[in-house]
């Protein structure tokens, strides 16, 4: 078995090699500046929902062996690790701390904490990416960081357990990280160049909505003697008679007389020249969204939706980015954060609640058959449903009995708004 100062060994000497583990910090700048257009809309949707999820801590006992993280674990209700988590920095807070941290790993496949002993208080830092670089040594890997503020160009030295290095992993390296982003970079470069030349074609080019002809000279003769040439103040006082007669919805399809002066009026612009990239726009969306995992549901989109799509969108979106997310997160916390918190006695592990999909339908009918099956009280279904306060009887706090259900459906024996009995109505039983 190859040891860990071997591996270190090898891994320092390499350099040049995908194992030295260097970062790219100039490429991690442009990564962080490509957090706009629909990268943005993807990330910010990931970041904000990760954001939202409640953190855990709770002690287990050494060599506990455990199936999912939390299986029989009591969570701590106050813990000097969730107090530095909730206020991290006289600046942020809980939301803004996972949300940075969340939208770096996904723009860049990394993140990073400091973790600062500030006397007898403890402070997180989130640190931008390219400010942050490993230092290795031949007996250990990260083994200091040096981080280089844009105010500090020498930048500061700190030890390797004062860093909380997240990163998504790369099959190509094992230092290394590899983010979303990166790999649709040509997507995204593509949809900030649609984008310019969306622009551009506005500023830039000239749409007139009709064009006005002039009628020609006509002279003694009867020959024609050309246009009229209009002099500019001349020019305006026609385009202001027009609009004057014909502008504006009420009088839209008004008939234009035609004579002398005014020979025609037509349609002079085509498509404004951006609509040129609407198939192509669709496209580098689409595979952004993909790379992140998002859909245009979740990220706000609800044209042609529905109950079910929205809650399949929602499902996906839980199952297969933000709960893999939070078990990424909660794992590297409890290796990385959660040793500078413990007294020796036991492990302190630190997990997320995870994402769920909810269905405001599904959940009130759950909560019907529980209120009939006895399972919850009256006065349970009057605070989570009903939003009411508890109900002065005593009845509010018993179970109702179990009875044999009736078409139609039977309800509880208990009526939650007024606490009363319910008669069991006729009708064809059902099992």
């Amino acid at each position: 078995m190859r040891t860990k100062q071997a591996s270190a060994d090898i891994i320092a000497d390499a350099a040049g090699s995908p194992f030295a583990g260097q970062s790219n910090l100039a490429g991690h700048k442009e990564q962080l500046n490509a957090f706009s257009g629909h990268a943005f809309t993807a990330v910010s949707a990931i970041a904000k929902r990760v954001a939202g999820q409640e953190v855990f801590v709770g002690a287990e006992p050494r060599l506990r062996i455990r199936k999912h993280v939390g299986d029989n674990l009591e969570p701590l209700s106050a813990h000097p690790l969730l107090a530095s988590i909730d206020d991290p920095n006289p600046f942020m807070v809980r939301w803004s701390l996972l949300y940075v941290t969340v939208a770096s790993l996904e723009l860049t496949g990394k993140s990073f904490w400091w973790l600062r002993d500030v006397g007898s208080q403890f402070e997180i830092w989130p640190l931008p990416v390219h400010w942050v670089q490993p230092i290795h040594e031949a007996d250990s890997l990260y083994a200091r960081w040096l981080v280089r503020p844009p105010s500090n160009p020498t930048g500061f030295e700190l030890s390797g357990d004062e860093i909380a290095y997240f990163s998504l992993p790369d099959p190509s390296d094992p230092l290394g990280a590899k983010s979303p982003l990166s790999s649709q970079a040509k997507a995204v470069n593509a949809d900030d160049r649609i984008q310019d030349a969306q622009t551009s074609a506005f500023e830039n080019g000239v749409h007139p909505s009709v064009a006005i002809r002039l009628g020609e000279i006509i002279g003694p003769s009867g020959t024609k003697g050309g246009r009229p040439e209009l002099s500019d103040k001349q020019r305006q006082q026609l385009i202001q008679s027009v609009r004057k007669a014909y502008a504006g919805v009420l009088k839209r399809g008004e008939p234009i007389i035609l004579d002398r002066l005014i020979e025609d009026v037509f349609q002079f612009s085509n498509k404004p020249s951006e609509m040129d990239f609407t198939e192509s726009g669709k496209t580098t969306k689409s595979r952004i969204f993909e790379a992140f995992g998002v859909n245009p549901i979740v990220v706000g989109q609800v044209e042609n939706a529905n109950r079910a799509s929205s809650w399949v969108a929602e499902h996906h979106f839980c199952e297969n980015v933000i709960n893999p997310l939070l078990m990424l997160l909660g794992q590297i916390l409890t290796k990385s954060v959660a040793p500078r918190f413990t007294d020796g006695t036991g492990r302190l592990v630190v997990w997320f609640e995870p994402c769920v999909a909810h269905d405001q339908e599904l959940k009130l009918k759950a909560w019907q058959i529980a209120l009939e099956r006895g399972v919850v009280t009256p006065n349970e279904y009057r605070r989570h449903i009903l939003n009411l306060p508890d109900a002065d009887s005593s009845m509010g706090d018993l179970l109702a009995e179990p009875q044999e259900v009736t078409m139609p459906a039977q309800q509880s024996s208990f009526d939650p708004y007024t606490l009363g009995p319910i008669e069991p109505t006729n009708g064809h039983k059902r099992f």
